[in-house]
């Protein structure tokens, strides 16, 4: 079966938003706001396997610099030097706080910067306008959702890869019988009947 779903997917990294809240003069306690916005959150890793990730915690007293951590080979490294090394990705922020998620069980720090937001974003959340927009975009009637879930199966199935393996799937959906239910009524507590029809 093949479904389609809409994610919101924020091109913003967490150090940015971050940023934002440190020069907004309207924030008078920036550690608070960015706990607020990122605190029991999830976040996608913008390295490796894009992982998603959930801050237990924000770290503002340790920074990508002053952070090490003992490898495998008993070496001491800083997150910064970690993060080059393996991904070949720089720190820019060196004084950054750190988000503090688990790996393997264990607490581990990741730098803001190498995150993206996972989901809406707070900001967007509690603007109502700006979230009525996002809600009215990902909203389908049904036609509109069966041309996105065809359109979708012609790309994906025009892969050569997929075509040498011999998958094929029937661009025409599967019909079943079915009949439509008659409308339920509701008796109230005045003796009377009134119609399910909202």
């Amino acid at each position: 079966m093949i479904d389609n779903i809409n994610k919101f997917i924020s091109n913003k990294t967490c150090l940015e938003r971050i940023n934002e809240i440190m020069e907004d003069p309207q924030v008078r306690d920036k550690a608070s706001r960015i706990q607020h916005e990122f605190q029991f959150k999830t976040v996608i890793g913008a390295y490796g396997h894009k992982k998603t990730y959930f801050v237990e915690d924000i770290d503002f007293k340790k920074n990508p610099v002053n952070m090490r951590f003992e490898t495998h080979d008993g070496k001491k490294m800083s997150i910064a030097e970690y993060f080059m090394k393996t991904y070949d990705m720089k720190v820019t922020d060196m004084k950054q706080p750190l988000f503090i998620v688990k790996i393997n069980g264990k607490d581990c720090h990741i730098p803001p910067e190498f995150c993206t937001i996972d989901g809406v974003p707070q900001a967007i959340r509690e603007d109502p306008r700006r979230m009525r927009d996002v809600l009215a975009s990902c909203r389908k009637n049904p036609a509109q959702k069966f041309k996105a879930i065809q359109d979708f199966s012609k790309e994906l199935f025009s892969q050569k890869a997929l075509r040498e393996w011999g998958i094929i799937i029937e661009e025409q959906p599967l019909e079943v019988q079915s009949h439509i239910l008659p409308m339920p009524t509701m008796e109230l507590a005045n003796g009377k009947a009134t119609p399910c029809d909202q």
